[in-house]
């Protein structure tokens, strides 16, 4: 994945190597590395741990999300999947709404649960639960953050109740589902990071539309309703799906390089290659 933010003209490239059957062995299914080059000379200037970096950057997308589309009111977060993305969903939902209980849940009852230990530490005024009970954790959410490699979605969309705001950022490849098809029928506004990328990547777009709960115009950019100073309607479901865009990645190293290179203590993570 490259990246190019005008009018700047360093460079940022990630390479992504995925390995499905990694957990087996309980190692990360990605790995990722991203290279920052120098915009006047090429020059690999930096070195950055890449898995870290994009979970921080799409918590930081889904926080905005929820900004923009969950209700202001909103006090409950189920968090679906409890892997290298869940923390950074949980901590950016959680720095734009008063959450007060999060639900985590997954495959696995033990991650679910050092999950919930890990965050109840570092969040002590919310009350995190690992639970099994999936139906009664989506019907109880404000918020329903998944970050999964499921291929077949992960909840049932009869469970979610109006006003509900569901962000999905696991699935990346039109094989892959982690939203059911009739939530996107049900919902009034989806929102996308990029319309190009998500049209050919989002497996959960891809199948509402092939099963007819869900036009190819509908969906909209994140950036779009911004933009527009969009607020949605107390009882309307949101959806925010994420695939994940380069230019992201992009803005993220900026900022490390700019903090990097403003301390010199350095950042924990980061090699600068000529410091």
């Amino acid at each position: 994945m490259v990246a190019r933010v005008a009018p700047a003209t360093d460079t940022v490239v990630k390479i992504v190597s995925v390995y499905p059957h990694n957990r087996t062995s309980s190692l990360p299914t990605i790995h990722s590395t991203v290279l920052w080059l120098n915009g006047n000379t090429g020059e690999l200037e930096a070195l950055i741990e890449g898995s870290t970096l994009t979970a921080i950057r799409t918590g930081a997308a889904s926080g905005v999300a929820a900004d923009v589309l969950a209700r202001r009111d909103a006090t409950s977060l189920t968090m679906i999947g409890a892997g290298r993305q869940a923390p950074d969903q949980i901590r950016a939902i959680c720095t734009v709404r008063d959450i007060r209980t999060v639900h985590v849940v997954s495959r696995s009852n033990n991650s679910s649960s050092q999950l919930a230990d890990q965050m109840a530490i570092e969040m002590p005024a919310i009350r995190f639960d690992a639970t099994t009970d999936l139906s009664s954790a989506v019907n109880d959410a404000d918020i329903i953050a998944c970050a999964t490699t499921s291929l077949e979605p992960v909840f049932d969309a009869s469970h979610v109740k109006l006003g509900t705001h569901i962000i999905g950022v696991g699935s990346y490849a039109r094989e892959m589902q982690e939203l059911p098809a009739e939530i996107f029928g049900k919902a009034a506004i989806i929102a996308v990071d990029q319309l190009h990328a998500s049209s050919i990547e989002a497996g959960d777009l891809i199948a509402a539309i092939e099963k007819g709960y869900l036009t190819k115009d509908r969906p909209v950019e994140l950036g779009t309703l911004i933009k527009e100073s969009c607020v949605p309607p107390r009882d309307a479901i949101t959806i925010f799906k994420s695939v994940g865009i380069a230019a992201q990645d992009w803005m993220l190293a900026n900022l490390l390089m700019e903090r990097v290179l403003a301390t010199t203590r350095g950042l924990s993570g980061v090699t600068l290659l000529d410091a």
